[in-house]
């Protein structure tokens, strides 16, 4: 599965990113002091992680940072620990340029030739391309917010160009721990340059 296939050429090189490789990256937001198990073994095969704000838990960080390179930005719930960390970022990876932000509502005015917007803040996920420009919020990976679905998103980018996937599980409870053989539904989304989708399901053992 896309999410469990090792990469051969992970795209990093003396700890820098090579802009000429295909680079998986793991987008979550919104943890709130809990790293599940599943959400771990995803990012375990991500080359670097995006993390779109309230960690809660500066603990949280240090076990993300010892998978890949971290980009993180500050949530409203990240307190004083987390004054050094930026309200937001612009940056590149793989020739595609990234801004991100914890709430939707802080994106700045004038984006340039920004290609992915990445916010977090409602729980819900979020993806859609706007005039060329795609807008993604990866939900909540960590603590439901009412019930809602537990989601991540994985995304490949490679020579300016992107492809995005969405991992949702309807089956987790908020808190659940040291979960065996659990049943995940996933629901996997494509949206890639050629705006073409392909949505399917499919159960995994853990």
């Amino acid at each position: 599965m896309f999410f469990r296939k090792k990469i051969e050429e992970c795209g990093i090189r003396n700890g820098k990113m090579t802009e000429n490789k295909k680079i998986k990256i793991g987008i979550i937001s919104d943890t709130h002091g809990l790293l599940r198990t599943e959400v771990l073994d995803i990012l375990q095969s991500c080359d670097c992680i995006f993390h779109a704000g309230d960690v809660d838990r500066p603990e949280l960080l240090d076990t993300i940072r010892s998978l890949g390179a971290l980009y993180v930005v500050r949530g409203n719930n990240d307190g004083y620990w987390a004054q050094n960390l930026r309200r937001s970022l612009n940056f590149t990876v793989g020739n595609v340029k990234f801004f991100m932000v914890h709430d939707r509502k802080d994106v700045a005015w004038e984006l340039g030739d920004t290609q992915v917007v990445i916010f977090g803040h409602s729980h819900q996920y979020f993806a859609k391309e706007i005039d060329g420009r795609l807008w993604l919020n990866p939900g909540s990976c960590g603590r439901s917010r009412f019930g809602g679905d537990v989601t991540m998103a994985v995304m490949t980018v490679e020579n300016g160009s992107w492809q995005v996937e969405k991992s949702c599980s309807e089956q987790l409870q908020c808190g659940k721990r040291n979960i065996q053989n659990t049943v995940l539904q996933l629901c996997c989304r494509k949206i890639g340059k050629n705006r073409g989708e392909n949505c399917r399901k499919m159960t995994l053992q853990f």
